[in-house]
């Protein structure tokens, strides 16, 4: 029984992070990538939940509303723009290499840019102008931007400046959650946070399939590894 349950939940997993591709005759190369993504348990499943915000929040919404310090409105329109950062980037790989990795956590990205739209729309908060694929309004981001996609050659590089932008995501929010008191940006930076961990994990799972020990650029080692390793 309990073999016939994991490999049920195996099928259930390709199905969600590959649609119908996972019906599709794929090489073993593919195969082999594939299984990575699905041992990695990472993306559209999860990230249906963990980025949910109406549903989890609509108790804490009868309460008044505390108002924002500047420097919560900063880090709301500053993870406003690096989600947008995530999913640009990931699409831009997705163009370019065509993984299911890049594929799925595109779209993951597009439900943490909703998540912080939430916030953005609850607080009537003040935001610039959207954006075309690729232009930023924060000097930082476009810069990063335009490195991580200009210096990737190969699906190898992409798949490390995928590691890396969720390093940078999980700092930036650990940060956020610890310097404010308020529910709501906790509890949406919270499930953000979690869904980063596991978009970290599929990125190291495809780098270890092609024979690459991803090593940590932001996080310490110890961090690191309990990501990896939950």
């Amino acid at each position: 029984m309990k073999t016939y349950q994991k490999i049920s939940v195996m099928a259930f997993l390709a199905i969600l992070l590959f649609g119908c591709e996972a019906n599709s005759v794929n090489s073993p190369e593919e195969n082999a990538e594939q299984a990575a993504l699905i041992n990695a348990v990472s993306t559209t499943r999860l990230d249906a939940t963990l980025a949910a915000t109406t549903d989890s929040l609509c108790l804490l919404t009868n309460t008044q509303l505390a108002p924002l310090t500047e420097s919560e409105i900063n880090s709301i329109l500053y993870m406003r723009e690096e989600e947008k950062l995530a999913n640009n980037v990931y699409v831009y790989f997705n163009e370019k290499f065509a993984r299911p990795v890049f594929s799925n956590i595109s779209k993951s990205e597009i439900a943490h840019g909703k998540a912080i739209a939430w916030l953005i729309n609850l607080y009537k908060i003040e935001t610039p102008a959207e954006t075309v694929p690729g232009v930023f309004n924060i000097e930082e981001l476009q810069n990063l931007y335009t490195k991580l996609t200009t210096e990737a050659l190969t699906v190898v590089d992409a798949y490390k400046a995928g590691a890396f932008i969720e390093e940078h995501d999980i700092i930036d929010l650990q940060r956020e959650i610890a310097e404010t008191e308020n529910p709501f940006i906790k509890r949406i930076y919270g499930n953000l946070l979690r869904a980063s961990q596991f978009h970290l994990k599929a990125f190291v799972a495809n780098l270890k399939f092609n024979g690459i020990a991803y090593q940590p650029q932001l996080l310490s080692n110890d961090d690191f590894n309990a990501i990896i390793n939950t």
